[in-house]
């Protein structure tokens, strides 16, 4: 299958996946070569839009990952403590980021 081989070397199986672009390979040496040959960071950019079609659970925990981040810049330890990811998403109202 097609789907299964690592995109990079095109031989082996693949067992990751970048975060930054998706490309798929199978081990570091393959890992490594894809950064240098497409100049990706290897990074998930917060911001993007994904379509529905695309959003799947590790996109939901990566939100929810963010949430956790931005939470814990605007409390303090001793405040954020109190609070889990979810209750944060309705601390923040949408005018905060305009």
């Amino acid at each position: 299958m097609k789907d299964s081989v690592c995109e990079e070397c095109k031989q082996n199986p693949w067992k990751y996946k970048c975060p930054g672009c998706s490309i798929r390979s199978c081990a570091l040496p393959c890992v490594k070569a894809h950064k240098q040959r497409t100049g990706c960071t290897g990074k998930r950019k917060f911001t993007d839009v994904v379509p529905l079609s695309k959003f799947d659970d590790n996109l939901l925990l990566s939100g929810i990952i963010l949430i956790w981040v931005l939470c814990e810049s605007v409390f303090s330890f001793r405040d954020f403590q109190k609070f889990s990811p979810l209750k944060c998403l309705f601390v923040f109202d949408s005018s905060m980021f305009d």
